[in-house]
């Protein structure tokens, strides 16, 4: 499948730009992407595409997009131990409010399959600013240990 251009542009384009522009450590192992709603799909799109770019990812209420165990990741989601090894952090997030394939679904598959991940639930929010806001305060923390 030929990549996306928006896919492209994130990683071609934005990923040097950050690096040329802010102190950064410019290696995978320090290199985090999240994204909430249609950007939690997108997100998965590209860090499943570019895993030799992010090592930490976090969905804030995707509510599609999911790659699915058997297959995401390029089937890495599929040896949990290997997945392991190769991500840092995978943080799946929702508002208990949302429907549950915004993140709870995802999660339960996650964990059926023994993927190592987070997970949280905001409690009594919705697909809404506050729900983001906890799911980035506790990314943020696992991020900057």
């Amino acid at each position: 499948m030929a990549p996306m251009p928006f896919v492209t542009t994130i990683v071609r384009d934005t990923v040097p730009m950050i690096d040329a522009s802010y102190r950064t450590i410019p290696d995978r192992a320090h290199r985090a992407m999240a994204g909430l709603s249609l950007g939690g799909t997108q997100t998965y799109q590209i860090t499943e595409a570019n895993l030799d770019t992010f090592a930490s990812i976090g969905i804030f209420s995707a509510p599609f997009g999911f790659p699915g165990v058997e297959t995401g990741y390029n089937g890495l989601l599929a040896k949990p131990d290997e997945f392991a090894r190769r991500v840092r952090v995978f943080y799946v997030s929702m508002g208990s409010k949302e429907a549950s394939s915004t993140g709870r679904g995802i999660h339960e598959a996650l964990e059926q399959a023994g993927v190592k991940h987070v997970y949280y639930e905001a409690p009594g929010t919705g697909h809404e600013f506050q729900t983001w806001r906890k799911s980035l305060h506790g990314f943020a923390q696992l991020l900057f240990k």
